[in-house]
């Protein structure tokens, strides 16, 4: 007789009977519990998929109330998951004497490019002096393209100059900021220098001194708008600030349980006039929180240097193609915009 290779002992024929009852017991058993097991893991499934479908449906709702869901024929189609870009517009909102608005500038524009798969976020603002010539010859700013051509212009303005595709667009009024920040409770600011401006709509001088510090929203307001805290270089010592105070909000926004999350996007989407939807942005959201590499913010400015252009009586940034396409380059290649110097 050969040897038991598993070192087993030959069980007699009432053994066999009772070891296949256990089994057919144990079996049994195992299948229960993997069926309540699964019961659970589907009730998860179906909950979160609820509590998907519902942040979906109502981000989506929140964001139709300020946009009239234009897509723009000049706006670039995404490819894949390969970087992309939004074009970020803050708009000032001026009111007539019978409270219609006679104009609108976007003193805010900041070229975005969104890179998910790298978890890299690089922002350019482009100077709101910077020379713009429209079709006819006329020179103008070109902030004043959102007044003369809305968002479809101003995004053709900033494709033009930079050379870039635009995808995505997204459109924040200036007096909005204050609501903003106090839906997030204040955002956290290392202020440099002393600001002392007066609040737009109530006149009420806001004050606020250097240090690191939370900010509520007119206080906010008051830091992104002003320019006269220092003396040279103002415009892009703003656009620094705005950039600074974009990156606050995010950081205030995920710095938070992620069970608050959602709904704060919720409230905060209707401040923000925009073509994205909530899938484009669930999506970015996913590509973002699923990578493994840290996340990098890179901000810098265009080349804003510039003087009085008797020409045609204007405040203009030099023109400067060496600088634009050099800072261009680097930041379409992933660099650190803020190195190129013009």
């Amino acid at each position: 007789m050969s040897p038991n290779p598993y070192n087993t002992v030959p069980m007699s024929k009432q053994q066999l009977i009772a070891y296949a009852q256990h089994s057919r017991k144990s079996s049994k058993k195992s299948k229960k519990v993997f069926g309540i097991i699964l019961g659970i893991v589907l009730a998860c499934l179906l909950a979160l998929g609820g509590c998907f479908l519902w942040f979906v449906l109502s981000l989506d709702n929140a964001l139709s109330r300020n946009t009239d869901n234009e897509s723009f024929s000049i706006l670039a189609e995404p490819m894949g998951d390969q970087p992309f870009y939004v074009l970020v517009l803050g708009s000032d909102e001026r009111i007539d004497e019978h409270n219609l608005e006679a104009s609108q500038r976007t003193d805010v524009m900041i070229l975005t490019r969104i890179d998910p798969k790298n978890r890299q976020v690089t922002m350019l603002s482009i100077p709101r002096d910077t020379r713009y010539e429209l079709e006819d010859g006329t020179v103008v700013k070109i902030n004043e393209l959102y007044n003369i051509g809305g968002i479809e212009k101003t995004i053709q303005g900033v494709s033009e100059l930079t050379g870039l595709p635009i995808s995505h667009y997204a459109l924040i009024y200036m007096s909005d900021c204050k609501e903003i920040v106090d839906e997030l409770g204040g955002v956290e600011i290392d202020v440099q220098f002393e600001i002392n401006n007066n609040d737009p709509e109530t006149e009420e001088n806001i004050n606020v001194q250097p240090g690191r510090q939370t900010l509520n929203g007119q206080q906010a307001q008051a830091y992104a708008i002003s320019r006269h805290d220092v003396e040279l270089d103002q415009d892009a010592h703003r656009q620094d600030k705005i950039r600074t105070l974009i990156e606050a909000v995010i950081d205030k926004l995920f710095d938070r349980p992620a069970t608050e999350i959602p709904s704060k996007i919720i409230a905060l989407a209707k401040y923000v006039h925009t073509d994205l939807r909530a899938m484009d942005i669930t999506k970015l959201a996913m590509n973002f929180a699923t990578s493994s590499k840290p996340l990098t913010v890179y901000r810098a400015s265009g080349p804003s240097d510039g003087g009085l252009d008797e020409s045609v009586g204007l405040w203009l940034c030099y023109e400067n193609p060496e600088g634009w396409a050099n800072v261009v380059s680097v930041m379409d290649s992933g660099g650190d915009p803020s190195t190129v110097e013009y």
